[in-house]
């Protein structure tokens, strides 16, 4: 089930990947994935990837609880998986109430494909990150590269403003709407100095 809430003890829980509604691209052999949970919560939770000419998962492993609502982080590089080039990923969480009912499961899945590095070179993709790079990378698809980038940008940062603004625009691109009061960056409510439209959908 992609990107649903349900109801629990504490309410709703939304849970969201950061990834568009297409197949998204990195350069990055071992790019960091980010989801969303708008609250803290008990529930298990689980990462899994899936190379698309195989069955089984390449990995499927159980994550540190959450301790902040907001964006989370998946670094693959300490999972100890790099992504082949020119590979279709599937890529989810799922919430798991319940390991012998994993019907119960709440996901939320993107799809991602790695660039080779030498049609990354001939694209003028392969650059430290800052915030021209950020621009590129949305014009190119390279969606995931630029919402990393972003994330680590605002890191030191999460009140700068400029970056609020093009993480929401990128988001937008991807045709992924988080609520309003998404707490984003740690527990900070940066959509509150948002656009209003954030809560009627996309915008073309």
């Amino acid at each position: 089930i992609d990107g649903v809430s349900r109801g629990g003890p504490r309410g709703d829980v939304v849970l969201r990947v950061l990834a568009p509604d297409h197949v998204g691209f990195t350069v990055k052999g071992v790019p960091s994935l980010y989801w969303y949970l708008s609250k803290v919560t008990a529930t298990p939770v689980e990462f899994t990837l899936v190379d698309t000419r195989k069955i089984p998962p390449v990995v499927e492993k159980a994550l540190p609880a959450p301790t902040h609502p907001g964006v989370q982080r998946v670094v693959l590089k300490d999972l100890g998986q790099a992504l082949e080039p020119g590979v279709e990923y599937y890529w989810s969480i799922s919430l798991v109430p319940d390991p012998d009912s994993r019907s119960q499961d709440v996901m939320a899945r993107g799809t991602i494909e790695r660039i080779p590095f030498d049609e990354a070179l001939m694209l003028d993709l392969v650059r430290p990150c800052n915030r021209d790079i950020i621009y590129l990378y949305a014009e190119r698809g390279v969606w995931y590269d630029a919402i990393g980038c972003v994330m680590d940008l605002l890191d030191p940062s999460p009140n700068d403003e400029g970056l609020q603004r093009l993480l929401f625009s990128l988001l937008n691109q991807g045709r992924l709407i988080l609520p309003y009061d998404s707490p984003v960056v740690r527990d900070e409510p940066v959509w509150q100095l948002l656009d209003q439209r954030l809560s009627n959908g996309p915008q073309d």
